[in-house]
C-alpha cells in the first residue's frame, strides 16, 4: 500500500542512517470495526509501508510483571544510532480490575522484541519520547496524578529511570511543553507552554542515570516572537 492510503497520518520521523520513514496512522480495525492508530514504516518513496504495531498486542509493565493489552500506538521516533523505534501505546489490563495504562515501548526497526520501558497511568498524557545520542536512554514527558508535568530520564536496558524535572527548572505557569533529543551530543531542547519559550539543557552520564549538568539556557530573546513548539535537533554528517 501506499503512504496515501494509510488515512490520518499522523507523527511522522525519518530515520537517521536509512532512507526511511517510521508514522503512526489511524485504520479501521477490520476485527473490531473501529478507527485504531498504529505505526507503519515506509522506504523514502512510499512504495513499501509496513505495519509494525497490531491490534490486541499483549506487553509486559516493568517490574509488575502485569500484562496489558494494546489499543493504539502513536508518536514512533528512530533511534539515531538506527535499528530502533520508541513509541507511546495506549492499553488496558489484560485481567480485572481494567485499569488503563500510557506506555513507552521501545521495538526494534522491524516490529519485533517490543518492551515496556515506562508506564504511566491513564491519563499521563506521556508526550513523544526521544532517544538520547547513544540510544542507551529514552527522555519521557508525562505527568503525575496531580497534573504537573514532569521529566525522565529512562535507561532502556534496565527500565529504571532518574527524574530531572527540578534540575530544568520547570515553572508551574507556563507548563512544560515539547521535548527533543539531539542525535549528536547529550542536550535536549524543550519548550514551556503554548507561547515558548525554547530553552536547551546538557545531559551527563553517571552509571545508569543521565542527569542534567549546570542550568538550563534559553535559547530565544523576549522579543523572537511566541509560539514555538516541537523542536528539533539537525542530524550532524559522520
Amino acid at each position: 500500500m501506499k503512504v496515501e492510503e494509510a488515512p490520518g497520518a499522523t507523527f511522522v520521523d525519518g530515520s537517521p542512517v536509512e532512507e526511511a520513514v517510521a508514522f503512526s496512522a489511524w485504520d479501521l480495525d477490520e476485527t473490531s470495526g473501529e478507527f485504531r492508530e498504529s505505526i507503519y514504516v515506509t522506504d523514502h518513496q512510499g512504495d513499501e509501508v509496513t505495519q509494525l504495531t497490531t491490534a490486541d498486542e499483549i506487553l509486559t509493565l516493568p517490574g509488575s510483571g502485569v500484562t496489558v493489552v494494546s489499543t493504539g500506538e502513536t508518536m514512533p521516533n528512530w533511534a539515531p544510532t538506527g535499528g530502533m523505534i520508541v513509541y507511546v501505546a495506549h492499553t488496558v489490563r489484560e485481567y480485572a480490575p481494567p485499569t488503563e495504562y500510557e506506555v513507552v515501548v521501545v521495538m526494534d526497526d522491524e516490529g519485533a522484541s517490543k518492551s515496556v520501558v515506562y508506564a504511566s497511568e491513564a491519563g499521563a498524557d506521556i508526550r513523544a519520547p526521544c532517544f538520547t545520542s547513544d540510544s542507551d536512554f529514552v527522555m519521557v514527558s508525562d505527568q503525575d496524578g496531580d497534573g504537573n508535568r514532569r521529566v525522565r530520564t529512562v535507561y532502556v536496558e534496565y527500565k529504571t529511570y532518574s527524574d530531572v524535572t527540578e534540575s530544568l527548572d520547570l515553572p508551574d505557569d507556563p507548563p512544560f511543553g515539547d521535548l527533543a533529543c539531539a542525535n549528536a551530543s547529550t542536550r535536549i531542547g524543550y519548550t514551556l507552554g503554548e507561547d515558548g519559550p525554547l530553552y536547551t539543557a546538557l545531559l551527563q552520564f553517571t552509571g545508569t542515570a543521565l542527569l542534567v549538568n549546570g542550568e538550563p539556557e534559553r535559547m530565544t530573546p523576549d522579543d523572537a516572537g511566541h509560539g514555538f513548539r516541537k523542536p528539533d535537533w539537525a542530524r550532524r554528517e559522520p
